[in-house]
């Protein structure tokens, strides 16, 4: 079986499964009380970025790895306030949003910030820089050998 980057789908069936996974993500984040619109918008859009960085540019699970990390340092390492603004019990440091919730999230911690879109697309140029205009290495077949050697 080939490498998953070089069994790439066709490209309207990626969109069209894009398109459908990025609109449920949005929707569940609905549910979260202190969610607003750009934790519902920043839900779908680090959705369809991680997707894309998974079957679009990469090919490997990287993805899930990015998804972890960013949850951990917001919860964990920072300790902010996350779905519901509840915030996690041992984190090693204490954030209180300050300002208006437009630029710290307020209640929905920093997922809620219209600064949150920046990281997203920072991310996906990083994405398009590293592996956009990557075409996939052949990979060559074993080469039958002669046997005895000689």
């Amino acid at each position: 079986m080939p490498p998953a980057h070089l069994n790439r789908p066709r490209v309207s069936s990626f969109w069209q499964a894009a398109w459908g996974n990025v609109h449920p993500l949005g929707y569940i984040h609905t549910s979260n009380n202190g969610e607003n619109w750009i934790g519902i918008f920043a839900a779908a859009a680090i959705g369809f970025t991680l997707r894309w960085s998974a079957f679009g540019f990469t090919g490997s699970a990287g993805a899930i790895g990015c998804h972890a990390s960013w949850d951990w340092a917001e919860t964990y390492f920072y300790g902010a306030g996350r779905q519901r603004g509840n915030v996690a019990s041992g984190h090693y440091l204490t954030t209180t949003p300050a300002g208006p919730a437009f630029w710290s999230g307020g209640s929905d911690g920093p997922e809620g910030s219209v600064l949150v879109l920046g990281a997203i697309l920072l991310l996906l140029i990083a994405l398009v820089v590293l592996y956009g205009r990557r075409e996939p290495t052949a990979v060559c077949p074993p080469q039958p050998r002669s046997w005895p050697p000689g």
